[in-house]
Formats: C-alpha cells, structure tokens, sequence
C-alpha cells in the first residue's frame, strides 16, 4: 500500500493550519495504522467510505449483510 504522498499532506495541512476530510476505507486502519492515529491525533474528519474499494454494497443480497459491514466500519473509525 502507498502511503507516501499522505505525510506531505499532513504536514501542508498543518503548516496552513487547515484541518482535513479523509474518504477513507477501514481495512487501511489494520494496514497502516499511524495513518488514522495520525488523523485522529489531528482532529480530521473521517468521511466512511467502505471497507475496501474492491467491495461494493450493492453486491449484498441481504440487508444484514450490509448493516453488520457498516457497522463494523463505524466501530472501526469510531474508535480512539
């Protein structure tokens, strides 16, 4: 995964004193961790966008399938 170009940003953001919107997946939390600790250190939003961009919600067949996947986004972003 590349993560280079992510701490330039942070670091332009902070230098202009901007705080930023991430549209962010979740699995990246697991993958790389000091991203989001770094966001929420921060105080950026964080915009929910799925767990991974290769999974689709439309490509659920139940509707328990997509609330327990949204769920577990909103847990994972959720947290400290």
């Amino acid at each position: 995964m590349a993560t280079g170009g992510i701490w330039r940003l942070f670091d332009l953001a902070e230098e202009l004193g901007m705080r930023l919107a991430h549209n962010a997946n979740s699995l990246p939390d697991e993958h790389a961790p000091q991203i989001m600790e770094r966001i929420r250190r921060r105080g950026d939003e964080i915009v929910g966008h799925g767990r991974a961009n290769s999974e689709n919600l439309h490509d659920f067949r139940w509707e328990a399938d997509e609330a327990r996947v949204i769920r577990k986004v909103t847990e994972t972003f959720a947290r400290d």
